[in-house]
């Protein structure tokens, strides 16, 4: 005697759904085990080193996190420089691009991208070197305020916080590319 139709039906509707379910659970735990990747900042050239400590600081936290978190691979993307890599990050060109820059307030307003309040460099870039022409040394040493201070002017790169920060304040400033600020 033939099989029915409905049982068919019945036993072609189990099996389809049977094969879906292991289709589904071969792509739920083929992206769940995936490894994580992690979108780094080339060096721009052969010899830039800039980018070292930033590379072996995230590969040591990766490891660090894998038995944890699972497996990850770091992705350098194209060698670019850092402003088209800060515009990179906010198209979400590269899956999790990390970079490193000093915060900006920017950030939290626009929402384009996630700040991570952790000192990396460990506040070293937090600090100020300042170099001082030596006629005006000792009258720099009586300076007790900062409305003292805004009567001398000063040299400085043009990209980071100083510049923004200095403008705020009113202070007299000479915006130079970073080359060149510390030969003037």
């Amino acid at each position: 005697m033939p099989p029915s139709k409905h049982k068919m039906t019945f036993c072609g509707g189990f099996l389809l759904k049977l094969i879906t379910l292991l289709l589904l659970n071969v792509f739920i735990c083929r992206f769940a085990c995936a490894e994580f990747v992690v979108s780094i900042r080339s060096p721009e050239s052969l010899e830039d080193t800039r980018e070292a400590y930033s590379f072996e600081l995230i590969k040591l936290v990766m490891d660090k996190t894998k038995e944890k978190y699972g497996d990850y691979r770091l992705q350098p993307i194209p060698a670019m420089n850092r402003p088209r890599a800060k515009y990179a990050a906010k198209l979400k060109i590269y899956p999790n691009l990390l970079l490193e820059e000093s915060y900006d307030k920017e950030f939290s307003v626009k929402g384009d991208l996630t700040f991570i309040n952790f000192p990396v460099e460990l506040g070293i870039l937090g600090y100020r070197i300042c170099f001082v022409n030596p006629k005006i040394k000792e009258d720099l040493k009586r300076v007790t305020s900062v409305e003292q201070l805004k009567k001398y002017s000063m040299g400085q790169g043009l990209a980071g916080l100083t510049p923004t920060f200095c403008a705020r304040m009113d202070f007299k400033s000479l915006k130079y590319p970073a080359t060149l600020a510390c030969l003037k």
